[in-house]
């Protein structure tokens, strides 16, 4: 039936999902959500819509639920480019702002008020 082609299709991009939703965490809880909407919107929008369009114009219609799987996998390798930017980018700042040893921010005192 078409609902069991369906399931078929999009259970192998399921660990490529939890990537991606656990990626998401990671960069809301950084700061930099951005990169999560964004690689969001690409899989949701772009690559969805154009692996549909490649589906129906190159392959069987029994074998168009594949899209599903091939716009998760697309938003899991952006994903992962976005991840390692990020983590690479918060390093950098932990190695310049900090002690070098462990990474704690040294807080700058205001002298003490006279008076």
């Amino acid at each position: 039936t078409m609902a069991a082609r369906a399931i078929r299709a999009s259970v192998p991009a399921y660990p490529f999902g939890i990537f991606m939703v656990l990626s998401g965490g990671f960069f809301v809880g950084t700061g930099y959500s951005i990169f999560g909407t964004f690689s969001q919107l690409m899989r949701s929008v772009v690559f969805r819509v154009s692996a549909a369009w490649v589906f129906a114009t190159y392959f069987d219609f029994a074998h168009i639920w594949w899209f599903q799987s091939l716009a998760v996998f697309l938003g899991s390798f952006l994903t992962f480019f976005f991840f390692i930017y990020v983590f690479r980018r918060i390093r950098r700042e932990f190695a310049s702002d900090g002690d070098p040893e462990t990474h704690i921010k040294t807080p700058e005192l205001s002298p003490p008020r006279s008076g």
